[in-house]
Order: structure tokens, then sequence, then C-alpha cells
């Protein structure tokens, strides 16, 4: 292993463990074959490192995330608008807040169809104030790199 990163905090999550040589970066799609093999909610987490490199206005990344597990080997995610993370001089009503929370979302998605996982996204989800998108992952049943 190249060596290991201190976890990092992202939104409500407790902190990302380093996946070690499988995600040191994930940026790079060749790191992406080993996750395959890895648990639905471990490979979650690594969409969501995927997902913090999206951009956003001024790089506020006015994004919040909330990963919950349901009983099955899904994962549920909620983005949430970080209220304090508002440029109010820039974006008054908050507009290009909310964009920049639909590119996170794209990256989450991207992130998680290159981990071989099935998306199934609900916008603006009834019954849950703040929460702009709801995200429940499962495993797409991918086995091997030519799939991708």
């Amino acid at each position: 292993m190249a060596g290991t990163r201190p976890p990092r905090e992202i939104g409500d999550i407790d902190s990302i463990d380093s996946i070690g040589s499988i995600a040191d970066d994930p940026r790079h799609a060749a790191s992406v074959i080993p996750v395959l093999s890895l648990p639905v909610r471990v490979r979650t987490r690594w969409a969501l490192q995927v997902a913090q490199l999206a951009p956003s206005i001024h790089n506020a990344q006015p994004w919040r995330w909330h990963l919950d597990a349901p009983p099955n080997d899904g994962s549920r995610v909620d983005l949430r608008l970080d209220p304090s993370r508002q440029l109010p001089a820039l974006d008054p009503d908050g507009r290009q807040q909310e964009i920049s929370c639909g590119c996170a979302l794209g990256a989450l998605l991207i992130g998680a169809a290159a981990a071989g996982l099935a998306a199934d996204t609900e916008l603006v989800p009834r019954g849950l104030p703040g929460v702009l998108a709801q995200v429940t992952f499962t495993d797409a049943g991918v086995t091997s790199s030519t799939a991708l």
C-alpha cells in the first residue's frame, strides 16, 4: 500500500475509512475493479468520495450527505443542502447552491455505477423536509470490468 490517509469527514457520515490501495484515488478508473467484490455499504462510501470531487459554487461544497443502511444489503443516501455554506452576496436565492448539489448527485451516481451499484433515485422525496434527493443503492451484479 502506497500510504494511508487519515479518515475524512463527509456530511453526517462519521468518517470515510481508507480502503487502502483499492481506492487511494477515486479519480483513477483502474482502482475501481477490485471494489466490485466489496460490500454495498463500502462501495457506497467509495462513491461518496467520488461525489466530493464534484464542482460547486466557489468550491463551497454546499451539500450534506447522510448514509443510512436499510436492513438489506443496500445503502440509502440522503442529499441535503447545507445552509451554513450559502454565499448570500453571490447567490442570495440559493439557486447556484442547488445546482452544485445536482452536480454532486450526478458525481455520486457515476461513482456508484463505476463501483457496480444500481441506484434508485428519488428527487425531493415527500415527507422528508430538507432532503433534495434520496438514493438507494443495491448490488448491480457486475462481476468484471467488461460490464463497466
